[in-house]
């Protein structure tokens, strides 16, 4: 069956995974879990071969999923999670403008994890309050969440095409941002050029911590028309619950009706999917920066643990019948992968005959 005809599980009771940054290629896959205890993993792949997957990223999946388009509106949907904004596309077009700091790597330019800046409130503030009147011409500045930088785009203001943030991080600062019309270029100029010499930078310096030395402009657009009723937005009429660490996709599962919540500490033990009315889409991210980075060590120890905290209890969960349907996404270039398992996969897996070696059955998710 070809990949575009693999669709998801109809009905409630269904709990899809989304896990990037597990895909690689074949040599460095074989090479990275060599060792690598990985029951959860494995037995899901016990029960079924995966299918190809034409979504390249998180992005393209989920706005494909949910009839929305790409790339997904980020900073319309992130103020959404934190309570701001009308939900309708008479709010404006909106920007993340989200401090960041560029290092040198191999002489070029590369955006740091966001997390290491640990940037404060009254930091944020302080920067904000110089770099405001530089974005006049291009729209107002809203400082969130320390952060959670966001423009509200003046009319004709163009909209960067730069990488999101999360997915720019260990990329190629030139590449990540893209082509930038000669307004933009001269802002992020004078943007640099005052944090290169701004006190609270050498305050940071100072006490060994990085600097903010630029702005990072993605996720610009407006909230789509709502899916077809107010309260729910999947294709099929079925609620969509979100379980995700990341505000842009908890944005999504407001925005989507049914609610975008924080990720818990691990799988939820009282999920039985199968008992509600509604779909599960859980977004586990935690590989993408170690895979993108490609920090070997730590995409071992985070898979490791991925496949304790998740893996193996969904495993359990849908082998008991308290999942009708789940649905493991592995986003990846140039293509992903897919697992669907429902009744007739819970059947093998209870067939001694069907099970596989477990090191030939996880050389499955090479590229």
């Amino acid at each position: 069956m070809p990949p575009s005809a693999v669709s998801l599980p109809p009905g409630p009771g269904s709990l899809q995974l989304v896990i990037p940054g597990l895909i690689w290629p074949r040599q460095a896959w074989l090479d990275l879990t060599r060792g690598l205890d990985l029951p959860g993993l494995a037995a899901l792949l016990h029960l079924q071969a995966p299918v190809l997957l034409d979504a390249g990223d998180t992005d393209t999946l989920l706005a494909t999923r949910f009839g929305l388009p790409s790339p997904l509106p980020a900073a319309a949907l992130r103020r959404q999670t934190l309570g701001l904004g009308n939900a309708s596309q008479a709010d404006g077009r909106w920007l993340c403008l989200d401090p960041v700091h560029l290092g040198f790597a191999d002489r070029y330019l590369i955006p740091g994890d966001p997390a290491e800046l640990a940037l404060s409130a009254d930091e944020a503030a302080a920067l904000a309050r110089d770099l405001a009147p530089l974005l006049a011409e291009l729209g107002t500045l809203a400082v969130d969440a320390p952060q959670a930088w966001h423009l509200h785009l003046a009319p004709g203001t163009s909209v960067p095409a730069a990488l999101p943030l999360p997915e720019a991080v260990g990329v190629r600062a030139d590449a990540a941002l893209g082509t930038l019309d000669s307004a933009w270029r001269r802002v992020l100029n004078d943007i640099q050029m005052t944090l290169h010499a701004h006190p609270c930078n050498r305050q940071r310096e100072a006490e060994g911590r990085p600097a903010v030395n630029s702005l990072w402009p993605w996720g610009g657009g407006t909230l789509p028309t709502r899916p077809r009723t107010a309260t729910n937005a999947a294709p099929d009429g079925v609620p969509v619950r979100v379980l995700t660490s990341d505000p842009v996709r908890q944005g999504l599962g407001i925005f989507l009706g049914a609610g975008g919540d924080a990720l818990p500490d691990g799988f939820p033990a009282a999920i039985a999917c199968e008992n509600t009315a509604a779909t599960t889409l859980i977004l586990l991210e935690t590989l993408a920066v170690p895979a993108r980075t490609a920090d070997a060590v730590r995409w071992q120890q985070t898979l490791l643990d991925l496949d304790a905290r998740w893996l193996q209890p969904a495993a359990r969960q849908f082998a008991a019948g308290n999942i009708r349907h789940l649905v493991v996404d592995f986003p990846g270039r140039p293509q992903g992968r897919r697992l669907v398992l429902g009744a007739g996969e819970r059947w093998k897996g209870r067939l001694a005959f069907w099970r596989h070696p477990a090191r030939k059955t996880l050389e499955a998710l090479a590229a």
